[in-house]
């Protein structure tokens, strides 16, 4: 038929199971992008750094930033306070 060579009824069976599940729970990438749009955000005070966040700190998650001493991490985290002062 049209299997694999070797394989038994059965195994296909499963593995069309398996593909079936795997497809039912298979996410859209546009849902995923349209529920972060719906997020909150925390523009950080730097357009360059809130453009690669796509748009800031996101609300309830945790962002972490890196990079060698004095290359302007705590002034980032600063910045993204003050924003939130002024937000309220």
């Amino acid at each position: 038929g049209g299997h694999a060579r070797g394989t038994t009824n059965h195994q296909w069976f499963a593995v069309e199971e398996i593909m079936h599940e795997v497809n039912a729970n298979a996410v859209d990438g546009t849902v995923i992008e349209r529920q972060l749009s719906l997020l909150n955000f925390l523009p950080t005070g730097c357009d360059g750094i809130d453009d690669v966040l796509g748009g800031g700190l996101r609300q309830g998650q945790v962002t972490e930033i890196t990079g060698p001493s004095a290359c302007g991490k705590t002034q980032v985290c600063l910045s993204a306070a003050a924003s939130a002062a002024a937000l309220g």
